[in-house]
Order: C-alpha cells, then structure tokens, then sequence
C-alpha cells in the first residue's frame, strides 16, 4: 500500500511537471500568431443622409427642399439618381446628376408638391467611383406632409356637442415608425 501511494504521488508530480512544460510552449507557439480582427460593417458607398426627415405644412403647395448628403471621399466621381414615391411630384431640380464629390456635405435642391397629406420618400440610387472601385449606396429621405398621424387614437365619435377620441386597440404586427436615418462606420 505504501508503494502504491508512493508510486501515484510520484506520478501526480510528473504529470503535473509536463503539463507545465507544455503550456509555456503553448503560450509561445500563441504569441506568434496575430490575432485576426474582422470588423462588421455595411457594404456600399461612403455617402449618408444629413437630415433622414423633411416635414411640410400642407399638400397643395410648391416647397423648396434639400436632399443633401456627407461624403467621406476626399474626392470621387459620382452618379446620383433621384425618384419620389408615388403622390410626391419633383417638380424642379435635376434628378440625374454626375458630378465629383468631395468630402463633406453637399445639397441638391428640389422642389415638391404632394396632392395629399401623408408620408412620402425621396429616393438617391448614389454610385461612386473612388481608386478605381465603384459602390452603390441608395438613401431615402423622408417627406411628410402635413401633420404625422398620432398612434394610439382612432376615430372620434359624436354624442351630441360633446366629441371624444376612442383609444385603438393595439394589434401584434402593427408597424413601428422609425426614421430613415443610418450610420456607416468605415476603418
């Protein structure tokens, strides 16, 4: 028995030495290896909106309006394509531009007219050309025209003089609002 407790113990210390060695020669063999960084990030030209919204008093009426965008490009050769969404009218302005671009903010005036209150978009199909690569990045810009519908309310009834607004029910799968707005971070 007392050779078998000596027989283990001397067995314990021997694997415990070689583990030893060979982790130092693990962390060696780690040392020489450089950690791959892979950074996530949106594909497409380096252009983003200024302003994702543009709110219009009412429909019926003419209105000036910038779509204006930063680039990050010191300087690019760009393609730009503008439509609107069905019921908003470009009225004037170029809606087929090429230009070169340089960094920073740049604006391309429109002007608008809807035949109806409601929201509408302005959409840019924007193809660069930098260093001889060519990205696409499409934008849309929010117009809304007229006041914003308030969620949560329906419609008012009428009991006599007295008006009231009935709350609406919430059903799954309503769609959330959000703005039209993005970031691109490039390194």
């Amino acid at each position: 028995m007392k050779k078998l407790t000596i027989l283990s113990l001397s067995s314990l210390i021997l694997m415990g030495l070689v583990a030893c060695q060979s982790e130092s020669s693990l962390s060696q063999v780690a040392s020489n290896y450089t950690k791959n960084e892979t950074t996530y990030q949106k594909q497409g030209a380096l252009v983003t909106l200024v302003n994702s919204q543009v709110d219009l008093a009412a429909a019926g009426i003419k209105y000036s309006i910038d779509f204006a965008i930063n680039s990050g490009y010191d300087s690019s050769e760009m393609a730009l394509s503008f439509s609107s969404s069905p019921g908003l009218y470009i009225v004037d302005g170029d809606t087929d531009i090429k230009q070169t671009l340089l960094k920073g903010k740049t604006s391309f005036p429109f002007e608008v007219t809807a035949n109806e209150t409601g929201r509408y978009y302005i959409y840019a199909i924007i193809k660069a050309k930098h260093n001889g690569v060519n990205s696409t990045r499409s934008l849309t810009l929010i117009v809304q025209v007229g006041e914003q519908a308030k969620s949560g309310t329906s419609t008012t009834t009428q009991k006599g003089n007295a008006t009231k607004k009935q709350p609406s029910k919430k059903t799954f799968g309503e769609p959330v609002l959000l703005p039209a707005n993005e970031d691109i971070i490039q390194r």
